[in-house]
């Protein structure tokens, strides 16, 4: 997706779009703001997805700079409404394991700050 960009600020750049919804390339807020573009982050995850796992681990992340495990993933957190709804560490390793949490977290991060 990073490859992506010079293209993105080329077409940004050209056609000076009013709206630009992204999803995943926490980079385009940086690239769209100079054209004057407003900005719309559309995440396809639930809410209760976000809940249980991208809010926690993303203000671990800001808080001492570690990604969260898949084990305490499979943990709710503090003030999670369900103790049976939650993944199991297989689901969370399948889910958010390596390149894909990098990838999720980076954006999430960048909405919370």
């Amino acid at each position: 997706m990073n490859q992506t960009r010079p293209e993105e600020e080329t077409i940004l750049r050209t056609n000076k779009p009013d709206l630009v919804f992204y999803y995943s390339a926490d980079w385009i807020p940086e690239i769209a703001k100079p054209v004057g573009a407003k900005i719309v982050c559309y995440n396809t995850f639930s809410a209760a997805s976000i809940a249980l796992t991208l809010v926690p681990a993303a203000e671990r992340e800001i808080i001492d700079g570690k990604e969260m495990s898949a084990e305490e993933l499979a943990k709710p957190p503090l003030g999670y409404p369900s103790s049976k709804v939650v993944l199991l560490v297989h689901e969370a390793k399948a889910s958010y394991g390596g390149d894909t949490m990098t990838l999720v977290l980076s954006s999430m991060v960048n909405l919370l700050r």
